[in-house]
C-alpha cells in the first residue's frame, strides 16, 4: 500500500471501501507460513485489539479513512489456545460495523446473520458460470452474498480472482436493478438497523 498511496487514495474516492485486515495477518500455527510472532495461538485479546486499532489509525493517516468492517485473516475469530482460547468476535463487534468472515459454505441471511461474523464465498479462481450460479443461488434465497477474494489478475495464479470474470459479474450487476451492490458497511448497516433478529429464551430461564 506505502507503494501505491495515491493509486489507493484514488480508489476510495471513487466510493471503493477501505476496510481493515490487521498488521500481522494473524493465522492458526497449522499453516506452516506463519511464525510463532503470528500464530492466532499466541495472540491475546489485548495485543489482538492493539493492531486493530495501529491498523485503523495506518489507513486513516496515509489514506484519510477509518476503516468500518474488517475481514478476518483466514477466516479464523480465535486468540489463544485450549482452555485461554476465547473469540475476539466481541472486539471486532466493539471496533467495526461487520466483520467478514472468510471460506464459508454459506450466505448471509439477513434476518438472522450476526454483522460481526458475516459469512463471505471464495471468489478466486471461480469461472464466472460457477459465480452466476452463487449469485442467483443467493438471489432466489434472499440472501446477502459477499464474495472475497485476494489478488486480482491471472486467474492460473493462487488466491487470483480473474479480472475478467470480474469484470463480467459487474457487467451483469449493471442490467440487474433487483440486485441491491454496494460496500460491505453499507450492507452491514442497513442490516443492522433495519432487521429485528429473532430473540431465543432460554427455557430454564
Amino acid at each position: 500500500m506505502k507503494g501505491r498511496v495515491a493509486k489507493w487514495r484514488r480508489a476510495a474516492a471513487n466510493g471503493h471501501e477501505i476496510g481493515n485486515h490487521s498488521l500481522n495477518h494473524p493465522c492458526t500455527g497449522n499453516f506452516d507460513w506463519q511464525t510463532p510472532d503470528t500464530m492466532l495461538e499466541n495472540y491475546t485479546l489485548g495485543r489482538m485489539e492493539g493492531e486493530l486499532l495501529r491498523a485503523n489509525r495506518l489507513l486513516h493517516s496515509s489514506l484519510g479513512v477509518w476503516p468500518t468492517s474488517y475481514a478476518y485473516c483466514c477466516g479464523q475469530n480465535f486468540v489463544g489456545r485450549g482452555t485461554r482460547l476465547r473469540s475476539y468476535v466481541p472486539l471486532v463487534a466493539k471496533l467495526f460495523v461487520v466483520g467478514q468472515a472468510g471460506f464459508s459454505e454459506t450466505y448471509a441471511n439477513p434476518r438472522r446473520c450476526d454483522c460481526a461474523q458475516v459469512p463471505s464465498i471464495k471468489f478466486d479462481n471461480k469461472k464466472f458460470g460457477e459465480i452466476l450460479a452463487t449469485l442467483e443461488s443467493a438471489v432466489a434465497d434472499g440472501s446477502w452474498l459477499i464474495l472475497m477474494g485476494h489478488e486480482v489478475g491471472d486467474i492460473r495464479a493462487a488466491q487470483t480472482t480473474s479480472a475478467g470474470v470480474l469484470q463480467k459479474l459487474c457487467s451483469h450487476l449493471k442490467g440487474r436493478p433487483d440486485i441491491w451492490v454496494d460496500t460491505v458497511t453499507a450492507v452491514g448497516s442497513y442490516v443492522a438497523a433495519n432487521v429485528k433478529h429473532p430473540v431465543v429464551r432460554d427455557p430454564a430461564g
